[in-house]
């Protein structure tokens, strides 16, 4: 874990993360989420409303007010291989669901649904 502060390029930072996680209480929309999946980089979160609308596995998820359960996880996650191949799955299914041909929404929204 490396505490950076600022940083105007985060692309080599990016291309080191081997997980995200994302421990908060409180979100709008966590944009660093899904920057993470569509950069293809594994998440867990902590068990809120809109980490679950946008992760929705209970897999990727942490007890917001248990730290040793986010601790369990992390170490199962640093000595199970398996378990980080499961988790960046998950993520990867995650992000195909999320994501749009914003071509095909054009053409949708000019001409109506296809039907």
């Amino acid at each position: 874990m490396y505490f950076t502060g600022w940083c105007d390029n985060l692309e080599p930072i990016w291309n080191k993360t081997s997980l995200l996680v994302h421990p908060s209480l409180h979100e709008g929309v966590p944009n660093i989420i899904m920057e993470a999946l569509g950069r293809g980089v594994p998440v867990i979160a902590s068990d809120i409303p809109e980490h679950r609308e946008l992760l929705e596995e209970d897999e990727l998820l942490f007890a917001l007010d248990d730290p040793d359960s986010l601790a369990l996880m992390l170490k199962r996650l640093s000595k199970d291989s398996l378990m980080l191949k499961r988790t960046a799955l998950l993520c990867s299914e995650r992000r195909e669901k999320l994501t749009f041909d914003w071509a095909e929404l054009a053409c949708q929204a000019a001409t109506g649904p296809l039907e």
